[in-house]
């Protein structure tokens, strides 16, 4: 057999091994006790996806379409087969129950992309060694090494992997926080705009082509319309800082001896926050519908309340590790405070939003009786 057809059978090995890994992850459920701790695996992990880093860029370098070296890509290929085999067993032992399933999701979607580039760029290299023109392929093959590369980046960047489970339900309050912002800042300039009319008739009348599509330019909104907004967004203003200090506060790396089954409560309350308040935000725009809007507050309204709910037993844990962990925790972002300060700052920014909503509430149910 030559060098080549080694080549091809591997290509075809390694290809196989990635659908054999998908499926093992896919059919995983993550809830059987893990043989090593958490930073024995997670170590394992990284390097792992060192390994495969390094591994694509060989075969990059010995595969390349204008002069390949067959003999130089064998050992890379039988490296990459176990590489694969190895990330999939070893994504596999993280446990929802031990290590967090927030945590646990995160790089078992890491794993997928990871596999799912690797045998992108297998096959298209198993295309090219069967192809009568290889030259077509140059620029595909260096793009798919590309994106194997950067994924792993990513990955192993500072920014990348979370640490741990707490982390990685941080990591998903802060990049839902940006958007909640946005609303407000989106919110804060409709009520600008009304109170300066800095959208006239001749503005509306501009044809730009949208409002065949039913998505035309919004209109000024009216003296009701406005005031409903405005209590709308102190409601939004309230919560998008509700939101950055469980982000910065609660869900901090100081919390991360609490049960993981604690803290992963709170990675579907920020997604279910954010849609939220994008609905209520839409409701807004003129003309609105006075029940639309009430219906968009009460869902957010209702989503504060479970958060509020998730977040006082972490006042109450027992358990001496969760207090001296609540003790360090600072709500000013000065000086560390015990933990009844930081218990004070969320009765006070809950107690004000219930005022908001209640103040939004009344104008809301004013203008449906009327």
């Amino acid at each position: 057999m030559s060098n080549q057809q080694q080549v091809i059978q591997l290509l075809r090995l390694g290809n196989n091994a990635c659908s054999l890994a998908l499926q093992s992850v896919a059919d995983n459920s993550h809830e059987e006790p893990s043989p090593s701790s958490f930073s024995v695996i997670r170590t394992d992990f990284m390097s792992l996806l060192a390994l495969i880093y390094a591994t694509a860029t060989k075969l990059a370098i010995s595969l390349k379409t204008s002069s390949p070296t067959y003999s130089a890509a064998i050992t890379p290929l039988k490296d990459m087969t176990k590489h694969v085999a190895a990330l999939s067993h070893c994504v596999n032992m993280f446990n929802i129950n031990e290590h967090g399933k927030t945590f646990t999701q995160e790089a078992v979607s890491l794993v997928r992309d990871v596999l799912i580039s690797t045998q992108s760029l297998l096959q298209l290299l198993l295309d090219i060694e069967v192809s009568d023109d290889r030259n077509k392929w140059k620029e595909e093959y260096l793009v798919r090494t590309g994106t194997l590369h950067d994924i792993i980046e990513n990955a192993r960047s500072p920014t990348g992997l979370s640490k741990d489970n707490s982390s990685a339900v941080a990591k998903i309050w802060n990049r839902d926080l940006g958007a909640l912002e946005d609303g407000v800042r989106e919110v804060a300039e409709m009520i600008e705009n009304a109170q300066c009319g800095d959208i006239g008739e001749d503005e509306d009348d501009d044809d730009d082509g949208w409002d065949e599509l039913g998505l035309g330019s919004s209109k000024t909104l009216d003296k009701d319309e406005l005031g409903r907004t405005f209590k709308i967004h102190t409601v939004l203003r309230l919560t998008a800082l509700l939101d950055k200090k469980i982000a910065s506060d609660l869900l901090s790396s100081q919390l991360r001896n609490l049960h993981p089954g604690t803290l992963d409560k709170f990675a579907s309350f920020s997604p279910a926050l954010l849609s939220a308040s994008d609905e209520l935000i839409a409701s807004l725009f003129s003309p609105q519908d006075v029940p639309s809007v009430k219906k968009e507050l009460d869902s957010l309204t209702h989503i504060i309340h479970d958060v509020k709910e998730a977040v006082y037993p972490l006042f109450s844990e027992t358990s001496e590790t969760a207090e001296e962990a609540m003790e360090k925790l600072s709500l000013n972002g000065q000086a560390p405070g015990k933990q009844r300060s930081q218990k004070k700052w969320f009765d006070g920014c809950f107690e004000q939003v219930s005022k908001a909503i209640e103040s939004a509430a009344v104008t809301l149910n004013t203008n449906t009786e009327t």
